[in-house]
């Protein structure tokens, strides 16, 4: 059988760990620079096994004029959605969704390996500025169920000021009690087994002058800076955060520094410099046990295109189930159907357990570098009513064979779950065979009458 054996990026085997990244920028209104991403998203192992599992990307105060809006929204992505989507493609990531509120944007993306094992994708923004009203500080989330387990990420922007503490905590309270999740089993925040809550809370550093602050910064006393953080303080006081856990802190203040400079604010407003941007993290459980563990946070002091620093965090969860889960969807190859060729009709042949196929399913193919369950090459509609035993298969066939030749998959899309339920290995598309050039053949005329006669 013409087919190479991928498993290892695109089925799920070996391990019953799962590593998240959580990376956040205030980006400052600015547009991508040409400046290497790998660090940030903690993209900077060679070989695909050792990168993370899970990458949740959020961004605050993205260009959001409205002429960009309508483009973004409707037409295109926009340009940071499009730069983040390269380097996650590039070390063979795949987006699972996106979600944009005016200057927030949040994406999620996951090893191609873990696709088929994801529920209930939904997202939902909520707007806390103006009593409200108005999108311009608020949060964006995602929430999906993987491997049985939900998984809820939020990024937020809160007002800023040095006088608004209060402000702040009403807009957490806000976050919490009217962010709603339709049609799904976890519809609030506090109901996932696993939340992240992260972005610019613009909570500030208070009762320090800020020649102090640069002080202590400069002697790495991050302690003294943290027992004077607004956020710590509050959540301390039950204020805030409750219940939430952060990893300790052992970088300097993220904000605010002067444009391509290591300096702190030289404005004539002269910002304290603060703690603004924070990932901090919550498991739900009925035992006590806790299985979600963060095991860095970092801010990254390199990237100073903007008056905040980009910050990351890296959890580990153990779910053991990752080791036994099985797509619901298989794909099986047959020696007398590969490889396609563009000449004749591409076949595929699947097998599902237990779920109700529907016409209205699809079976998208797909070239090995892309970016989402909806960057296909072509599709065919599924057929409703396959044996839900396993037993029998399915056969589609695909009229649309791609001209460029080599290796492509097939991804099962649920219309009803509105998720991939199975993809398989990579297969070959090769070019038609060469007729072979009839040879020539010589034969030998006959004796002439009567020439061997004696």
């Amino acid at each position: 059988m013409c087919c190479v054996n991928l498993s290892a990026l695109y089925c799920c085997k070996g391990k019953d760990k799962i590593r998240i990244v959580t990376s956040s920028w205030n980006i400052a209104g600015l547009s991508p620079k040409d400046e290497n991403l790998d660090e940030w998203l903690h993209l900077l192992e060679d070989h695909h096994d050792k990168l993370s599992d899970v990458f949740v990307v959020g961004l605050q105060e993205v260009p959001s004029d409205p002429s960009s809006l309508v483009l973004d929204y409707y037409i295109r992505n926009d340009p940071w959605t499009k730069r983040l989507l390269l380097f996650l493609g590039t070390k063979g990531i795949a987006m699972v969704e996106m979600v944009r509120m005016m200057g927030l944007l949040l994406i999620v993306a996951v090893k191609p390996k873990h696709l088929s094992h994801i529920r209930e994708i939904r997202t939902t923004y909520t707007k806390t500025a103006f009593y409200g009203l108005l999108g311009t500080k608020g949060a964006v989330s995602i929430r999906f169920n993987l491997y049985g387990e939900s998984f809820c990420f939020v990024n937020n922007h809160f007002v800023a000021g040095e006088d608004y503490c209060l402000q702040r905590n009403n807009h957490f309270q806000s976050v919490m009690s009217k962010t709603m999740f339709p049609n799904c089993e976890s519809s609030e925040i506090q109901k996932h087994r696993y939340n992240i809550l992260f972005g610019d809370f613009n909570y500030r550093i208070e009762n320090l002058e800020k020649s102090n602050v640069q002080e202590l910064a400069t002697k790495s006393d991050f302690k003294t800076l943290i027992s004077n953080d607004q956020l710590t303080i509050n959540r301390q006081k039950g204020e805030c955060f409750e219940g939430y856990n952060e990893f300790d802190i052992s970088f300097p203040p993220t904000y605010k520094y002067d444009l391509n400079s290591d300096a702190f604010d030289t404005s004539a407003k002269k910002r304290t410099p603060s703690y603004t941007d924070r990932i901090l993290w919550k498991e739900q459980t009925d035992t006590g046990e806790t299985t979600l563990q963060q095991s860095s946070y970092s801010a990254h002091m390199s990237y100073k295109s903007s008056d905040h620093r980009p910050i990351s965090g890296e959890f580990i969860v153990n779910i053991p189930v990752v080791l036994t889960s099985t797509p619901v969807i298989e794909f099986r190859f047959d020696d007398s159907f590969i490889p396609w060729t563009s000449e004749e009709d591409g076949v595929c042949i699947f097998h599902c357990k237990g779920y109700q196929t529907s016409s209205w399913d699809w079976i998208g193919l797909y070239s090995l570098d892309f970016k989402s369950p909806k960057d296909y090459y072509t599709y065919e509609w599924s057929v409703s009513g396959a044996d839900e035993t396993g037993q029998d298969g399915c056969m589609v066939l695909f009229d649309d064979v791609p001209e460029e030749h080599g290796y492509y998959m097939f991804g099962y899309w649920s219309r009803a779950l509105e998720c991939v339920l199975g993809f398989s290995e990579p297969f070959l598309v090769a070019p038609e065979p060469e007729p072979e050039e009839p040879q020539e053949v010589t034969v030998e005329s006959p004796p002439e009458a009567g020439a061997n006669q004696v």
